[in-house]
């Protein structure tokens, strides 16, 4: 490309779109990019859209120092936040000068720079130093490659005090340095005290055999390194002896590099002793590379003989060693016992075609055998081609084996899911919270999150360092249910190699004539057989509205026999294998299904993860809380996040507010879910001091004394009641981390098995990937495919699942039990699109639309009015889905319809395009009556200040009390007028001559209730309001709600006194308030669908 190329590629960085496609690796290597491109990078970085960009490559350019300094700046620049990787190999101009630029920038704690390659840099003594020295501060850098670079031993000792203070960084490169033994001894002196190190390269440094002693012995002391690169270096036979003692002491050493060392077989042989384990020794060693050696024939046979019994090391490299075909006879007779082995390098080897046909034949004889790769030299090719082949199909046949049978010895599995609710004010950082603790880099562009933002998977797994677990967002295509049965198979497999003998493996080669019985027939069959009562045949009606040739017919299984093998046209999914199991099934499940049941255990070991979580995010805008209260679950882990700074604010105001929302969570979240843990987050640790956190947690402290604390269970910090973090640096996120993991491992709701056949229907059902939602109807025909057959099961199945977020199963009501919502974030996008926005970039473009297709008049007119038309509707839920919204949102008493005439308009007519609805979260603020009210007015006050009043309660009172009167409207022929509305206050007719006053009060709680002298019957209104607010309780708010109904005197001699519902009936002043009809108000109306409820009262 050259700078013109450059600068074009750099330019197009600063358009807006680019931030659309979130760019994450930009590849630039080799293209003679001078320093004039970077600097022009460097001076656009203001105006850049690169807040996604995770890896840079500029390796092998012409970039010097002054680039160097330039890239230095961007990585301090917020357009560059999100970069990890940086490679900058092979530009030999950048020099000393260069790199302490990057060193100073290693220093600042907003640098997230994981990865940094210097090789062949030209930085020499006194870069390393730089580097080495802002490894000390630095707590981000995991992986640093210093190759090539003319290190001396000077450097060698101060990156050596480094590595005993650094607790990041995890690979560390400073091959072909020559660096000379007292450098090598410095290095390798760092690790008797370095406890992250997992990778360290020193090859091509001239090392002699009298170092090896010293690193042995710290190899030896540390734990934690598994990766030792000591190749091209002149150790020889006594350098390799020590190294062997090095494999038989290290506690964590699983990969030896030794290739170009001249050793000879006198080294092979006790290489090949410490690798034999017994007597006491049990090598770890997986990987051992001894290329360009002369080990030759007797030193191959004595490494071939350990392993025969040595079930651990998977893989060996021993290119150009003078191996003949005695040394792959040698092998032969090691790979014929050895389980374990998965790749020999023999290239460059001169062995023959009898040599390999002796490799070749153990590897399908054994059938233990987990080899893939066998390398010799490129005139076998097509030989070992054919022969490994013929060796996949055998393999094939045995992993599907070992996963049916596995499947068929599951019951109840081990599922550690789990739900994490993230809340909290406006602007306190919930967001950037959550790209913390799944590693992502923050994006100061992000704006505000709308309504709930809902993350795939977050996996918690297994990390390069033993002492904590990784946090990631899955990337993986596996399911929950792959990640259970792939790991059963495994086992499983290795099981069956173990007791397999060598008639029954030869059956299952070469096969019979295609019947149960022969090519290992029965066994497959028989775990069809098992696996058939997991997933029982479908019938016609279960599969309802499924009107494929294959779903309409039941099928039985099937022999895994390439004779019989049948072929569905369509996309097989689980409901396919719940009929019928064929390799064409498994083959389009997993792909390649042997590299999965035979991958190394190395590799492997990681499949399954630790913990997982849907984290759920909830806007902290008051104007999405009505609908928050239908996703805060009773299961899963609660973090209400703050921002400190406005705990120290000296602004009233601020201070006030930041109080008022830190307590409304904690309240909100001990109405919904009392029992599940909570963690207290404040952020913005970067702006206050240690004095200050004292300060806060005393304030919080204070606050949870004077009410809050009890009703729900708190997790508390050591001696703070918070866990304070810096989401910039991400100083304490890994304290949160690990409550977070300890509150999952010893929550019950968690930590029970669950029934397999579960979480195969939950496969079954987010595989429908083109619906969004399903009826019950489908539901339960995947279940029954599932051998779940009791509709009882099958709720209790959904109400766990919902509990963890991974769909949305309202059961208040039979209509909202109808519909289960596969993609939650489909639904709660939805569910918000009739709230304002604001500014947020993307309702502007919403806006827009609405001006184009001419339906903006109509979103005006609902801001002013609060209600919204079907035409409008229609517009925010395209399609069909408009008919599922507006039933989920009545029933869940969100949105209502307006049984009036339009403002100033007549009434309206009968069809369902002129529909109109009434949406309570549009509402402005509008005066209709004051607290104190007209001395004529009688008052009833619904008292919530023993628990407290939250958001959405009094819209959805109002939505109940509108969908009321509109009835009324309708049956009594227009004998009422429309109601008089404002966001916490209204006049709604309850009937002819039964107009009621409401008005709430969050400041004390309370819900008043007034009617004047033309309410003929004031009790009437208050048994419905009271009975409105049971199913509110009981369908939305968890059955937590409390209330009292208290009566306050407006007459002279009583003024103000306060009576309670029992006492007024001696009172002259309510006698109204005593209802003159029958109806009971304290009659349950639980699972009632809402239209009903309304009938009924």
């Amino acid at each position: 490309l050259g700078d013109d190329g450059a600068e074009l590629i750099f330019k197009m960085l600063s358009d807006s779109e680019i931030r659309k496609h979130s760019l994450q690796v930009l590849l630039l290597d080799a293209n003679k990019i001078s320093s004039r491109s970077v600097k022009q990078l460097s001076g656009l970085k203001d105006s850049l859209s690169t807040y996604s960009l995770k890896e840079l490559v500029l390796s092998s350019n012409k970039i010097d120092e002054d680039g160097a300094s330039s890239l230095a700046e961007l990585l301090l620049a917020p357009s560059f936040c999100a970069l990890q990787n940086l490679t900058l190999a092979s530009n030999k101009e950048i020099g000393s000068q260069g790199v302490s630029a990057f060193a100073e920038a290693l220093r600042n704690k907003r640098v997230a720079l994981q990865r940094l390659n210097l090789e062949d840099c030209g930085i020499g003594k006194d870069g390393c130093v730089s580097i080495a020295t802002s490894l000390k501060d630095n707590t981000s850098l995991k992986v640093l490659n210093l190759a090539k670079n003319k290190v001396d031993k000077i450097a060698c000792i101060i990156l050596s005090d480094a590595l005993k203070k650094n607790k990041t960084l995890t690979s560390l490169d400073v091959s072909y340095n020559n660096v000379g033994h007292y450098g090598l001894f410095s290095i390798v002196d760092a690790l008797k005290e370095n406890t992250t190190l997992r990778k360290l390269a020193l090859a091509g440094n001239k090392a002699e055999t009298h170092v090896c002693k010293q690193i042995q012995e710290s190899l030896c002391s540390n734990n934690g390194l598994r990766e030792f690169d000591f190749s091209d270096n002149t150790i020889g036979d006594k350098g390799a002896t020590e190294m062997s003692r090095a494999i038989v002491l290290s506690k964590s050493l699983t990969s030896l590099n030794l290739s170009k060392n001249d050793i000879t077989e006198i080294g092979a042989k006790i290489l090949g002793l410490v690798l034999e384990p017994g007597n006491g020794n049990s090598p770890m060693l997986k990987k051992l590379m001894l290329a360009n050696n002369n080990i030759k024939d007797k030193g191959a046979k004595h490494i071939a003989k350990a392993l025969e019994y040595n079930q651990v090391l998977s893989h060996l490299d021993l290119r150009g060693n003078n191996l003949r075909d005695e040394s792959a006879k040698s092998f032969a007779d090691a790979l014929l016992k050895n389980g374990a082995m998965v790749s020999i390098n023999l290239f460059e080897n001169p062995i023959g075609i009898n040599g390999v046909n002796s490799l070749l034949h153990a590897i399908e004889e054994n059938p233990k055998s987990a080899m893939f790769d066998l390398k010799l030299n490129d005139i076998h090719k097509e030989t070992i081609g054919n022969k490994m082949s013929a060796l996949h199909q055998v393999r094939e046949k045995l992993a599907k084996q070992a996963i049916l049978s596995a499947v068929a010895s599951l019951d109840r599995v081990h599922w550690s899911r789990s739900k994490l609710m993230v809340v909290g004010k406006e602007g306190s950082g919930k967001t950037t919270l959550v790209r913390s603790m799944t590693g992502e880099a923050i994006d100061p562009t992000s704006e505000a999150t709308i309504g709930l933002e809902i993350l795939s998977s977050v996996i918690v797994e297994s990390s390069e360092d033993p002492s904590a677990l990784s946090w990631k967002r899955k990337t993986k295509s596996t399911t929950d249910l792959d990640d259970i049965i792939l790991p059963a198979g495994r086992v499983e497999l290795k099981k069956k190699q173990g007791r397999m003998s060598a008639n029954e493996y030869a059956e299952v080669r070469y096969g019979g004539n295609g019947d149960a019985e022969s090519a290992g027939g029965s066994e497959i069959q028989n775990s069809l057989d098992d696996f058939a009562l997991l997933y029982p045949p479908s019938t016609p009606s279960s599969n309802v509205g499924d009107t494929t040739e294959e779903s309409s017919t039941s099928r039985t299984p099937v022999i895994l026999n390439q004779s019989t093998i049948e072929r569905p046209k369509r996309e097989i999914t689980l409901d396919t294998i719940g009929s019928a199991l064929t390799e064409n099934d498994l083959d389009r499940r997993y792909g390649d299904i042997v590299a999965e049941m035979y991958a190394d255990d190395t590799e492997s070991s990681a499949d399954a993860p630790v913990q997982s979580f849907k984290i759920w995010e909830y806007a902290g805008n008051p104007a999405f809380h009505s609908v928050h209260h239908l996703f805060m679950t009773q299961m899963g882990i609660y973090l209400i996040v703050f921002d400190m700074t406005e705990l120290l604010s000296e602004d009233e105001n601020v201070l006030f507010e930041a109080k008022a929302s830190l307590f409304n969570w904690i309240k909100m979240v001990r109405l919904h879910a009392p029992e599940a843990p909570v963690l207290l987050i404040g952020t913005k640790l970067d702006l206050v001091g240690d004095m200050d956190v004292l300060q806060i947690n005393s304030i919080v402290e204070d606050e949870l004394d004077a009410g809050s604390r009890a009703g729900f269970s708190l997790i508390e910090n050591g001696e703070l009641c918070f866990y304070p973090v810096d989401n910039i640096t991400k100083f304490g996120v890994s304290a949160v981390q690990n409550a977070v993991e300890k509150c999952v491992v010893e929550r019950s709701d968690v930590t029970k098995d669950i029934p397999l056949r579960w979480i195969a229907c939950l496969d079954m059902m987010l595989s429908d990937k083109p619906r969004s939602y399903l009826r019950m109807e489908d539901v339960r025909g995947m279940a029954a495919r599932c051998n779940i057959n009791k509709d009882a099961e099958v709720q209790e199945m959904l109400g766990l699942f919902h509990q963890l977020g991974m769909i949305v199963h309202f059961g208040a009501t039979g209509a909202l039990r109808d519909i289960v919502t596969i993609n939650p974030q489909w639904l709660t996008d939805n569910m918000c699109k009739l709230i304002p926005k604001g500014h947020n970039s993307s309702w502007q473009k919403t806006l827009k639309e609405l001006k184009r297709v001419e339906l903006l008049q109509e979103w005006q007119n609902l801001t002013e009015t609060a209600v919204a038309s079907r035409n409008l509707l229609d517009f925010f839920w395209v399609g069909n889905d408009a008919d599922l919204m507006l039933e989920v949102l009545q029933q869940t008493m969100i949105i209502c319809k307006w049984g009036f005439p339009k403002a100033g308009g007549e009434a309206q007519e009968n069809d369902v395009n002129s529909q109109l609805y009434f949406v309570p979260s549009a509402l402005q603020d509008v005066q209709v009556v004051s607290e104190e009210g007209n001395g004529e007015l009688s008052r009833c006050k619904l008292d919530f200040s023993e628990s407290f009043l939250p958001d959405g309660v009094f819209e959805r009172l109002m939505c109940l009390c509108v969908a009321y009167s509109g009835m009324v409207h309708s049956t009594e022929k227009n004998s009422i007028p429309s109601p008089i509305l404002g966001s916490s206050q209204a006049k709604i007719w309850l009937g002819p001559n039964l107009p009621i006053f409401l008005l709430a009060n969050k400041n004390s709680s309370t819900i008043s209730l007034m009617a004047d002298s033309t309410n003929t019957n004031p009790g009437r209104c208050l048994d419905i309001v009271l009975s409105m607010l049971k199913k509110m309780n009981a369908d939305v708010m968890s059955n937590n709600l409390n209330w009292k109904v208290i009566f306050q005197s407006t007459v002279p001699e009583t003024l103000d006194k306060l009576f309670n519902r029992n006492e007024i009936s001696e009172v002259e002043e309510f006698s109204s308030w005593i209802a003159q009809e029958g109806y009971d108000s304290s009659a349950s109306h639980a699972d009632t669908d809402i239209f009903v409820f309304l009938n009924q009262i």
